[in-house]
């Protein structure tokens, strides 16, 4: 073989090398391309069928605290469940003193005060609505006896095709602006952008779950998680009970 033919084969070999290295580039750019296409699809679908819902704690005139849900979206959320945990701080009040004040005597889940972090504990109430429309806002009212120090929300609620949706927020009283505590300010939201996730619920011990069996955590947080093993249900205050079903009045917005 000759020196022009060596020479020859080895640049059809480096050109057929570079040939296929080019195809496979253009192949997998191609692929991805394609990919980001589909995600762009499925993003502008699942923005279509989002039902736009914020909420926000507020403390009235009366020294009450309400939550504000809000649909600014082109689309009802259906099955709209809010659990909120109220908060409180062991000065002034701590759980035992919070126990013998305002909880039932027969209460079963009163110890449960008393497993907080730091002597912090909190009472759940919890709202449910088959539907929240389009461009409706609903103002509910926390049955808490004394305005909590933070407030936690876990916002569940699902679109038009039954996929669910959840966000957490954490609120606290902003003391340094106002000192009576009349305002409550946003710590954190997670997530901050949509996320599909599977629902949670809670067994009669109280214990939370996911309908995947996925931990709980991932979607709420630990912080969630640790306030609410040392909450108590609100039924068991003192007083009356209000249920938890469509509470609230409602507004456009």
């Amino acid at each position: 073989m000759t020196a022009v033919s060596i020479i020859t084969s080895l640049v059809l070999a480096i050109l057929t090398g570079f040939y296929v290295w080019l195809t496979h580039r253009l192949v997998r750019q191609a692929t991805i391309a394609n990919q980001q296409t589909q995600d762009a699809f499925r993003r502008q679908f699942q923005l279509a069928t989002y039902p736009l819902l914020t909420c926000s704690v507020q403390r009235d005139a009366d020294n009450r605290t309400k939550i504000v849900l809000r649909n600014s979206g082109s689309l009802p959320a259906t099955d709209t469940d809010i659990l909120a945990l109220a908060g409180y701080l062991p000065d002034p009040l701590d759980a035992s003193a919070f126990v013998q004040k305002f909880i039932e005597s027969d209460s079963p889940y009163k110890k449960r005060l008393f497993d907080g972090e730091e002597g912090m504990y909190s009472v759940y109430d919890r709202i449910v609505y088959s539907e929240v429309p389009q461009s409706k806002q609903v103002v509910v009212y926390l049955q808490v006896p004394v305005p909590p120090d933070v407030v936690y929300v876990l916002l569940q609620f699902r679109d038009i095709t039954g996929v669910n949706y959840a966000k957490v927020y954490w609120f606290f009283r902003h003391v340094d602006e106002h000192p009576d505590g009349s305002r409550f300010r946003l710590g954190s939201i997670d997530p901050q952008t949509i996320m599909i996730t599977p629902r949670v619920n809670f067994n009669e011990h109280l214990e939370l779950f996911t309908e995947d069996g996925s931990d709980v955590s991932t979607i709420t947080g630990k912080d969630f998680v640790s306030a609410w093993q040392a909450s108590i249900p609100c039924g068991y205050l003192k007083g009356s009970y209000l249920g938890v079903e469509d509470r609230g009045t409602w507004t456009d917005i």
